[in-house]
């Protein structure tokens, strides 16, 4: 699978300079900046430690929504079990 190239090289590397607190965006830009340096998939996640099938996400997230896909999409859990009353 091919990295879309949603915005330039500098643009993102721009975008790691600015995202230094947020740990998992800027993983995953870390990520993508190595797809569009040539690495493959499987090399790219051994350099940052991921699974590919992680990576492969990742990946497809960029692909189909650019910067947007990047962020985490955890929505907090199982539901509480205890009511307002």
């Amino acid at each position: 699978m091919k990295v879309r190239k949603w915005i330039s090289n500098e643009e993102l590397k721009e975008r790691i300079r600015k995202k230094e607190k947020d740990v998992k965006v800027l993983n995953r830009l870390h990520f993508i900046n190595q797809l569009y340096n040539g690495c493959s998939v499987p090399e790219a996640s051994e350099k940052l430690g991921i699974t590919k099938q992680t990576g492969y996400i990742w990946l497809e997230r960029w692909n189909e929504d650019g910067y947007e896909g990047l962020i985490p999409r955890f929505s907090g859990g199982r539901p509480s079990k205890i009511t307002d009353q």
